[in-house]
């Protein structure tokens, strides 16, 4: 609150002595992670996006409670449209949580999207759509991963596979469309 006042009164945007004082609330709050929950929900009330983001990751890259940090964060990222942010959120959750085939499928999805890490995306789209083949999104991801690839014919034919009630849900039109593009349909 300190530095709430001290900002307002000097009308600064976070100056060195009030980026001085949170870095010490923060400081302060580390051995009890409901505290810098508290700090972190203040920080975004007060418009401090940066500090609060900053917070929510001191406390998913803690032990006490990541989960809750981390579902936060991920909503922030998708509302925000930050594709990395969420790689980088989705990436705590599968080593929190290596079985989750969402969250697997998810980090794949938008690792190859960002075309990042693209041989650790191209492995887990290949191992979730070996355990669940007739799951739309899981087949969508592999398709993709195959696109990306160069294995046209391939997605193609896992993609069609699922018959077209699902060739029709959003998600998966778009990444038929490119792959039908690609080999000139």
């Amino acid at each position: 609150f300190q530095a709430r006042a001290m900002n307002e009164r000097e009308q600064l945007q976070f100056g060195p002595r009030v980026k001085a004082l949170w870095v010490d609330a923060v400081a302060r709050a580390r051995q009890q992670p409901e505290r810098l929950e508290v700090l972190a929900n203040l920080a975004i009330q007060w418009g401090w996006r940066r500090e609060s983001e900053e917070t929510w990751w001191i406390i998913a890259n803690g032990s006490t409670s990541p989960h809750a940090a981390l579902a936060v964060l991920v909503n922030y990222y998708t509302r925000a449209g930050n594709t990395l942010g969420l790689q980088r959120a989705l990436e705590r959750l599968n080593t929190l949580n290596p079985a989750d085939p969402i969250v697997k499928n998810n980090l794949a999805m938008v690792s190859l999207l960002l075309n990042l890490k693209t041989a650790a995306a191209h492995r887990l789209a290949q191992e979730l759509y070996q355990q669940f083949p007739t799951n739309s999104s899981v087949a969508s991801t592999y398709a993709f991963s195959l696109f990306r690839q160069q294995k046209i014919a391939q997605a193609r034919q896992t993609l069609e596979q699922l018959g077209e009630p699902a060739l029709a849900k959003p998600s998966i039109t778009a990444t038929y469309g490119a792959i039908l593009a690609a080999g000139g349909d």
